[in-house]
């Protein structure tokens, strides 16, 4: 495992000095990336809210549940 982390951090330590070799490479390959990535920019989606992070069955969340049954909301008071 060792050797695998030198083999990695040695390859790390020059990826700079390749990409900067083949900036204009780089440069196409980061333009064409994005611009395959554009189209679904639009449909994308992220969902912070508590229930995406718990499943139906996981204890804290039926705890939630019965919090918001009992007092409405979890909206914190100021």
């Amino acid at each position: 495992m060792k050797r695998f982390l030198t083999l990695m951090s040695g390859w790390f330590e020059a990826l700079p000095d390749r990409i900067s070799a083949r900036r204009w490479q780089t440069w196409l390959l980061f333009v064409v990336v994005v611009g395959a990535m554009a189209p679904g920019a639009a449909r994308f989606e992220l969902d912070l809210t508590d229930e995406a992070f718990f499943n139906k069955g996981d204890p804290i969340r039926q705890s939630l549940d019965r919090f918001r049954a009992q007092f409405g909301s979890d909206d914190p008071m100021m």
